[in-house]
């Protein structure tokens, strides 16, 4: 799983899925399931390391070309599949914790750890309230009037 392992703080963790491979009421090829993972990642505002679970249903149906792909309805995704080699099923896994993994990693708020520049959210604020350009502004403004 190297896409999954360069979002990760450690390459290792536990994934578990669950596959139902069936057929359809049309007779069609689905693949129905579960996967989990519990993996460590950074928290992105504190750039702590963080504990992530990762949860996602997998709802595939089993299509031949990008033209059956299109003509597929919710909530079915497509797995294009031509047949002739194994399905791997390590990729099938990673592809759907991938799609399920947060584009930003973040401690539940109140957990994060001193923000990253050691200030404090009050003093950030102080220090961009002192630091405005455009106060000079509104002095010119009101010197004006």
């Amino acid at each position: 799983m190297a896409r999954l392992k360069g979002e990760l703080l450690e390459p290792f963790g536990v994934a578990e899925f669950a596959f139902d491979f069936s057929m359809n009421e049309e007779h069609l090829p689905v693949i129905t399931g579960q996967v989990t993972a519990q993996v460590r990642s950074v928290c992105q505002r504190c750039l702590a390391p963080m504990e992530l679970f990762i949860e996602g249903s997998v709802r595939l149906r089993v299509v031949r070309d990008e033209n059956k792909a299109a003509q597929l309805a919710e909530p079915w995704e497509p797995l294009i599949y031509a047949g002739g080699e194994q399905l791997a099923l390590v990729e099938l896994v990673e592809d759907e914790l991938l799609v399920e993994f947060p584009a930003i990693c973040l401690h539940p708020a109140g957990e994060c750890r001193q923000p990253v520049n050691g200030s404090s959210s009050q003093e950030t604020a102080e220090s961009t309230e002192k630091s405005n350009p455009f106060h000079l502004l509104s002095q010119l403004k009101t010197s004006r009037d």
